[in-house]
């Protein structure tokens, strides 16, 4: 009997209190004993079979579960049982659905079920279903490429490898041997529940199988036992010949026994019990109201506990279901052979409700003894020297590296070159160093990480991102000192000083480095993304550990960044013949913008299968402009003329200066007395005299200009009594902007000013303490630079000219000015001037660059 049939069979009898039993029902609805109190069933409950089929699951280590149950009664009453079973032993069930294979498998959901099982990378299939639906699944999986050596397909029942045997046969055409032929069908490895069946050697047995082959050779037996058209059933297949494994008709011999030898002993021991109450087959109280009528142990199915031997064991039960019935885990194998028996190998045995498993029978999909995993090997995000983002970056690097040694060598062998010495060739040659240190980085995350590249990692890093900044920090604060002086102080800062603190940064960084080896040093280790997603990265055993020197490390390198960014903003417009300041502020500038960009992606979690690819690029990308912008523009002009370049650069600066002066000609470099007309009334004038300077380097504070945001300048100078005005030529707009300061109460002061570390600065003379008409002296000759520093009340001008201009630019504010006088520049092209210079002259030179 069916299920369905049997639950509503239950429900009747149960209203009237009248035992039954079932001899294969396994629908969990009769594990509700409130709701079938008077029922039997000689199987094992579906939340039993439930229970051993997940210990069995847990016996072999697997954790990461697809649960696929069929919508029919079979398959469903398992779900309840399963899931409360496999969360009790702690699995994950990755995926969980219902199938409907009956009908038009066409039209059936079975790829979405397919689907389903392949999206959660499950290995571990467990499948409640009937025979025919577990195989239309299993075939569908086997195209879709699930049914591997791989994957352990978990049943209930089984699936039908070959369409024989008095049950199978109706299946022929759907069976995997006619679908994919008998190689697969012996080999198919699917993993099924089956019952034990009992001893033929007991007499118990014997005296069944005597009994069942007689009733079979009676001529009673055609009307006894019809078939369903009313038609006399074939003697030799009537009620099915006996199998091996406990088939159905021991089951009945069971189940009938068992209510004989129940009734037999209630009513040996309940002399209550008459012959009229047991002859009322309507179960209603006899006429005679003088007879008792007492029906109630009948309805208690606790009297069928008679411990009676029956074929599969003693007639004991608990909460109405049979206890002796053994189920095995079997696999299916080699089932041309084996179907007819149901002798599969036995891979698992419940022995006192232990797991005992049997890994000498242990057999996979195609002939495979090894256990699979419950997921897929983890894929490892780390790249391999031979895959794309290997090969592809090592290159990179590699090209980087090369091109980083050559730009060394040539600074090293042009280190006499002025352009050369001027940007301090030793500290380039260290920038080359730091950046080769950093290019060497992306190598270190190839491969197979191992200690010593973990700690590579870190020294590498620190101390290459130490030596590129560091120098330039030094190079970019260096212009700012000698450009940025309102203070007036002496500005000598020598390669020394600049190789000092170097030094400084340096020391700071191996410090930092070792501290982090002593108190935790980096090792492999590996991190999951997810179930089947790992990277191996460097980490300190101690999290804290690692999360606290990553934070210092990349805080002093990030001040270090900051630092320099904010003095290369500061030197932007410093004048300079190579124009190197704009070329650091570049590499500052994309080493922020890649920092910021680049560092939150690569600590992202969610994106560390890109980690690798994101530090790469952001290591590279610096390097890579960095070295270009520090190196090239210097090798390119080495390659060509230096000196010829030099003079086309000042040329075309000056043309384009000359074409913003009034007056733009040959007057543009002259600085000169001249007459200028004013008058106390409309019709009396009278002349004044005015010094005008062209081209000035200023430096503007006060008149709310914060000397911390004052820069340099390029403007045009007109000295007259009582004030300056200052024609500001590189403002970015078309008009020139002019601005006036009162000198009524100026002080001068000036400060020799050289184009090389070995000039110092001349000691300042004291200004005068606010007295009209104090000129300082000049401490170097006349034709040398100086800073001379105008405090007037409007606010501070600081300017680069000669020593001659200085003087008589004093003079004009103290109003002891006379006469006319040009200040070293000529009427000629500047580069004219250049070429009539000797070579040494060329080298003393002054010029505003780095320096």
């Amino acid at each position: 009997m069916y299920s369905d049939q049997a639950i509503y069979t239950a429900l009747v009898t149960g209203g009237f209190s009248i035992p039954n039993a079932f001899a294969e029902v396994g629908a969990s609805n009769f594990e509700d004993r409130n709701q079938y109190p008077n029922t039997l069933r000689m199987v094992i409950g579906t939340g039993t079979l439930a229970l051993r089929m997940m210990q069995y699951i847990n016996a072999m280590g697997w954790s990461k579960l697809a649960y696929i149950y069929s919508a029919q009664d079979l398959g469903s009453s398992y779900v309840p049982s399963v899931i409360a079973t496999g969360r009790t032993f702690g699995m994950e069930f990755l995926t969980q659905q219902t199938f409907n294979a009956n009908g038009d498998l066409a039209e059936s959901d079975l790829d979405s079920v397919i689907d389903s099982i392949k999206s959660s990378n499950a290995r571990i299939i467990v499948v409640t279903a009937d025979e025919f639906e577990t195989t239309a699944l299993w075939l569908r999986a086997h195209a879709a490429g699930i049914v591997t050596a791989d994957y352990v397909w978990v049943t209930v029942n089984g699936i039908i490898d070959f369409a024989i045997g008095d049950f199978y046969s109706q299946y022929a055409g759907q069976s995997v041997n006619d679908t994919l032929g008998s190689a697969i069908a012996n080999n198919n490895g699917v993993q099924l529940q089956m019952f034990i069946g009992a001893s033929e050697d007991t007499p118990e047995y014997l005296q069944f199988i005597s009994y069942y082959q007689s009733m079979l050779t009676t001529a009673e037996l055609a009307t006894v036992i019809p078939n369903d058209d009313g038609s006399p059933p074939d003697p030799e297949t009537a009620i099915f010949p006996i199998r091996d494994g406990y088939p159905t008709e021991d089951r009945l011999w069971d189940c009938a026994m068992a209510i004989f030898y129940g009734f037999d002993q209630l009513l040996k021991s309940n002399s209550s019990l008459t012959a009229t109450m047991l002859v009322n087959a309507d179960y209603t109280p006899p006429k005679d109201p003088s007879v008792p009528y007492n029906m109630a142990p009948f309805t208690n199915i606790s009297i069928f506990n008679t411990n009676q031997q029956g074929l599969a064991g003693p007639y004991e039960w608990e909460n109405g279901d049979f206890l002796n019935i053994i189920t095995e885990i079997e696999v299916q194998v080699n089932g041309e052979v084996n179907e007819l028996s149901t002798d599969f190998p036995v891979i698992a045995k419940f022995v006192n409700e232990t797991v005992v498993l049997v890994p000498s029978n242990f057999f996979f999909y195609g002939g495979s003894m090894k256990v699979p995993a419950d997921l897929p090997p983890a894929e490892r995000f780390n790249p391999e020297w031979k895959s794309l983002q290997g090969v592809l970056f090592s290159l990179i690097a590699a090209l980087f590296l090369i091109v980083h040694f050559v730009w060394a060598g040539l600074v090293y062998i042009f280190r006499a070159k002025t352009i050369i010495k001027r940007a301090s060739w030793f500290s380039l040659v260290l920038i080359a160093l730091g950046l080769i240190m950093v290019d060497i980085a992306p190598l270190l995350y190839v491969g197979r990480l191992k200690n010593w590249t973990c700690v590579a990692q870190v020294f590498v890093l620190n101390m290459g991102f130490g030596l590129v900044f560091s120098n330039l920090m030094a190079k970019t604060w260096r212009v700012y000192r000698i450009f940025n002086n309102p203070k007036m102080v002496n500005r000598k800062i020598s390669d020394a000083q600049v190789l000092s603190f170097t030094a400084g940064i340096a020391a700071i960084e191996i410090i930092l480095s070792i501290v982090w080896m002593a108190v935790g040093q980096p090792v492999p280790t590996t991190l999951y993304l997810s179930e089947i997603q790992l990277v191996v990265v460097c980490q300190s055993s101690n999290s804290r550990v690692q999360e606290t020197m990553q934070a210092i490390c990349y805080g002093f390198n990030g001040v270090l960044l900051v630092l320099t960014t904010v003095l290369s903003y500061k030197t932007r417009k410093v004048l300079s013949d190579y124009n190197e300041t704009k070329w650091i502020g570049l590499s500052v500038y994309n080493i922020l913008a890649v920092s910021v960009l680049f560092i939150p992606l690569v600590y992202t979690t969610a994106l560390a299968s890109h980690a690798f690819m994101f530090r790469s690029i952001a290591i590279l990308l610096g390097t890579g402009v960095t070295g270009a912008s520090m190196f090239g523009p210097k090798i390119m002009i080495l390659l060509r003329s230096e000196q010829k370049h030099l003079g086309a650069q000042e040329f075309a600066y000056t043309k384009a200066l000359m074409a913003k002066m009034d007056g733009a000609g040959s007057n543009a470099f002259v600085a000169k007395y001249e007459s200028a007309t004013t008058s106390d009334s409309h019709n009396t004038p009278r002349k004044i005299q005015a010094l005008q300077l062209a081209n000035v380097p200023v430096l503007l504070s006060g008149r709310g200009i914060s000397s911390w945001l004052a820069r340099w300048r390029v403007a045009n100078l007109r000295s007259m009594p009582g004030c300056i005005c200052i024609e500001l030529l590189d403002d970015g707009t078309s008009a020139a902007k002019i601005m006036a300061f009162r000198t009524d109460t100026a002080i001068c002061r000036n400060v020799t000013t050289t184009s090389d570390d070995a000039g110092a600065a001349a000691d300042l003379v004291t200004p005068d303490t606010g007295e009209k008409g104090t000129v300082p002296s000049v401490s170097r000759s006349p034709d040398g630079q100086t800073t001379l520093i105008i405090v007037t009340l409007d606010g501070t001008l600081e300017l680069v000219v000669t020593a001659a201009a200085a003087v008589e630019l004093c003079k004009h504010v103290s109003g002891s000015a006379t006469g006319t006088t040009d200040f070293g520049f000529s009427d000629q092209p500047f580069n004219s001037e250049i070429a009539k210079l000797t070579a040494e002259e060329k080298e003393t030179m002054p010029q505003y660059d780095s320096q």
